[in-house]
């Protein structure tokens, strides 16, 4: 007893003297951001650690490419590395580190591939300048099924029709969309119902000029390159005009609306690498409709539109939001003339009832408690809106979504447990859109958990067994059938300091493990080097709640 409280005592007196505890446990991290293919180090890369339960914190690396992490408490660690000048919008190269108690870790040397930028010029038919046009950066990307074209970065023409876009990543192919920049001012437009009388308009074109994204020529920079001379001419057509009305259910409710392109056109999304993911996603400026509901819209190109309208008042007895408490959309096309007589219904929000099951039969997770997100497709999620569920005891519910497609992520697992299968309605939707709204009767979710998972651990080496980091790792069952089923088969990550990864938990079967120094996304032509590299892979059998360990080269996808 009198040991313990003279310690106390001892303690006590130090801080009130001011001096610091003989027991801090903080470390310090630091090293160098360079360019992979020249070496050279990049001034203002931006990198930031995160800790769990902590608040982000960021450095910027100076002019040698150095950077430096002080007072780093005791525990894992993930630095995220932005390279210089990078909008913030493209995946970011991601380090796992363990600091032990009073750790100094020094040669934490990181190479990235510097992002260029592209520019152009874009024109009309006969040459002239167009000022105000939007060109975008385009992804081609297989998500659940489907090729998806999505937009990601863009850049405004001036008064020259000059236009330029940053933040490129390398190695990418892109397409490249001029598109007039297309605002609502008027719910009932009052452009002439003669069409003659109506001044042409520009249609959107993919570089170097084309209507449809299947025609569109893509661009691939190398890293830090600026592409030059990646000029547009837009070619005029006749405008047209769109009306209708919107029909809400709820009586006497102010409605707004939006219009955005339709199937087969860029969307707003996710753009995946098996390492990280980013949403490309912008609010539509949204206007409210005219008198009973009309809506009136012109200046628009043959295409496939999508209209969507919605409400945005406060809920009763709540707090203000801006979630819908009615939402609809509808597609239309136009091909030479009007479209008229558009209806677009809006419904009210929709509840998901839901519950995680095992093989066995109804199951909780450590704590009893799983989260399950959904993730909107093809639109921001809007403010307030409530996309995460907690299940205690293996139920959850979703009281207030809106009509749409969505997919599903599920977190909060034990190690040996995976998805085995989404069902909504009593249908499967894994590797498929959870289509809200889209059946009738009951639309419960039941997301049934497999619990016999295993798990690969890789390590990278070179030729004298040194540990390689931010290495990509890439594994595919060897049941998957083509190139576009990757798309959901394929999981992944990065090899931290120490040149390991290991998977989260997978069902038990066959699988190839790839390796790559680059990046590997989900558009065609990554997909397609994946699946001509499966027979370069080292192929494993995971059993049940079983770890395949392996040693691999860095390149085995090159």
């Amino acid at each position: 007893m009198f040991i313990r409280a003279q310690v106390c005592i001892l303690v006590v007196v130090g801080l009130a003297s001011g001096q610091t505890p003989a027991t801090t446990l903080a470390g310090s991290i630091q090293g160098t951001v360079r360019d992979s293919d020249t070496g050279i180090p990049l001034t203002h890369a931006q990198i930031q650690l995160i800790a769990a339960g902590k608040e982000p914190v960021n450095v910027t690396t100076d002019s040698q490419g150095r950077y430096v992490f002080r007072d780093v408490d005791p525990g894992p660690v993930t630095l995220r590395v932005f390279p210089p000048g990078n909008l913030r919008g493209n995946p970011p190269l991601n380090r796992t580190l363990l600091v032990n108690n009073k750790q100094d870790i020094t040669g934490v040397d990181i190479r990235l591939r510097a992002q260029g930028e592209i520019t152009g010029k874009v024109t009309n038919e006969d040459g002239s300048p167009l000022a105000g046009i939007v060109v975008w950066l385009v992804v081609r990307e297989y998500s659940l099924g489907e090729l998806k074209y999505i937009l990601t970065f863009r850049g405004p023409t001036n008064e020259a029709g000059e236009y330029t876009i940053r933040g490129v990543n390398p190695g990418r192919p892109y397409l490249l969309l001029a598109a007039p920049l297309q605002q609502i001012t008027n719910p009932v437009s009052g452009v002439p119902s003669d069409p003659e009388q109506r001044k042409p308009v520009v249609a959107p074109t993919y570089y170097p000029g084309t209507e449809r994204p299947e025609g569109g020529l893509a661009v691939a920079i190398r890293p830090g390159e600026r592409r030059e001379h990646a000029d547009i001419r837009m070619v005029q057509t006749a405008s047209f005009c769109a009306e209708g009305v919107v029909q809400p259910d709820i009586p006497d409710e102010p409605m707004r609306f939006e219009l955005t392109s339709g199937s087969g056109g860029p969307v707003q999304g996710r753009v995946r690498t098996v390492t990280a993911a980013v949403n490309f996603l912008l609010l539509p400026q949204g206007v409210l409709t005219g008198p009973e509901g009309r809506f009136r819209v012109c200046e628009l190109a043959p295409g496939t539109y999508r209209l969507s309208a919605y409400s945005s008042v406060p809920v009763e007895n709540g707090p203000p939001t801006v979630v819908p408490r009615v939402y609809g959309s509808t597609e239309f096309a136009i091909v030479d003339r009007d479209v008229k007589e558009i209806t677009v219904n809006a419904t009210p929000r929709i509840r998901v009832p839901g519950q995680v099951e095992g093989t066995d039969g109804l199951i909780a997770a450590e704590g009893g408690q799983v989260t399950v997100r959904l993730v909107p497709l093809g639109r921001m999620a809007r403010k307030q809106e409530a996309l995460t569920a907690t299940a205690t005891a293996g139920v959850f519910s979703f009281d207030q979504l809106i009509m749409g497609d969505y997919t599903v992520q599920v977190e909060g697992l034990s190690p040996s447990t995976f998805v085995k299968d989404l069902l909504y309605a009593g249908r499967s939707v894994l590797g498929s859109p959870l289509r809200v709204g889209g059946v009738m009767g009951s639309g419960d979710l039941r997301i049934v958990l497999g619990s016999n998972g295993g798990h690969v651990s890789v390590r990278v080496t070179d030729r004298e067994n040194n540990a390689i980091p931010d290495t990509t790792v890439a594994i595919i069952p060897t049941s998957a059938a083509s190139p576009s089923a990757l798309a959901e088969a394929m999981i992944g990550g990065a090899t931290g300091q120490g040149g390991n990864w290991v998977s989260p938990p997978l069902a038990p079967g066959k699988y190839v493990v790839l390796t790559s120094f680059s990046v590997v996304d989900f558009s065609p032509e990554s997909l397609a080097r994946v699946w001509g590299a499966r027979t370069r892979g080292r192929e494993v059998e995971i059993t049940p709640r079983g770890t395949v360990e392996l040693t691999l080269p860095q390149a085995l996808l090159e």
